[in-house]
């Protein structure tokens, strides 16, 4: 995922999509004039594009779908990865653009200490922590008969096995995995004096790692949300053939 602003300081060799927007903040969501730069490096370079969207209000919703006119109306064919159903519902019954389950409407177990739990005191341990909410075979029918296509997945350490369901396709996103989502953005890192503020306009789009002796992985707070790192991808590759698409974060 890259910033609009900054698309020509971005190295895209080897792409052949960019996924541009936020997933986890309606306020950081861009507005038209930012992504004319980004069209038009698509246009140049020939690459697809995805317009990834949060969880949203009223007004967000309104926000984005003014947005998202606005990209069809150049390119018909751009995905909109939709974490928030309302988003999702105007897509599907209105045909605009390509909808795509975000990884946070799929609804996969994120959290690694689940590894901890003792499979003799918590029956069906192995089956929960490896599952995902929507991808149970009535729901992906359900979705199938809406025209979705595609689910993005993470890149979870718990092994899992994701349904095999054509015409249906999965995309892995590398390497952070999300935790949870703040309502807010943390105005510092004092946790005596800790301020809760939302103002997009003094942003400063800077991340921070903490730790904790008794987690066994670093946490990356970014913007609103909290992430742990996974970068290695073979054996969820290697467990899971229908994954066709790989999405590598820059953050």
């Amino acid at each position: 995922m890259i910033d609009c602003k900054a698309v020509r300081q971005t190295d895209l060799s080897g792409c052949q999509r960019i996924y541009f927007g936020h997933e986890t903040c309606e306020k950081r969501l861009p507005a038209f004039p930012e992504t004319e730069e980004l069209l038009e490096t698509a246009e140049k370079e020939k690459l697809k594009l995805s317009l990834v969207t949060p969880f949203l209000t009223g007004k967000g919703i309104s926000k984005a779908i003014a947005l998202i006119r606005q990209l069809v109306a150049i390119k018909p064919d751009i995905e909109v990865i939709t974490s928030d159903w309302g988003l999702l519902y105007y897509l599907v019954t209105t045909k605009t653009g390509t909808p795509v389950i975000s990884r946070f409407l799929t609804g996969q177990q994120t959290d690694f200490r689940l590894n901890r739990l003792s499979p003799d005191l918590f029956p069906g341990r192995k089956e929960h922590i490896a599952s995902c909410a929507l991808l149970k075979s009535n729901t992906i029918q359900f979705l199938k008969e809406t025209g979705i296509r595609r689910y993005e997945v993470n890149n979870i350490f718990q092994p899992f096995k994701l349904p095999a369901n054509p015409p249906i396709h999965y995309s892995l996103h590398v390497p952070f995995v999300p935790l949870t989502i703040f309502k807010t953005c943390p105005a510092n890192l004092d946790f005596n004096r800790i301020k809760r503020t939302c103002a997009p306009d003094a942003c400063d789009k800077t991340s921070s790692i903490w730790h904790n002796a008794k987690l066994e992985h670093e946490i990356h707070r970014i913007d609103n949300a909290l992430y742990y790192k996974n970068p290695d991808y073979r054996t969820t590759l290697n467990a899971n053939p229908m994954i066709d698409r790989i999405v590598f974060h820059q953050m």
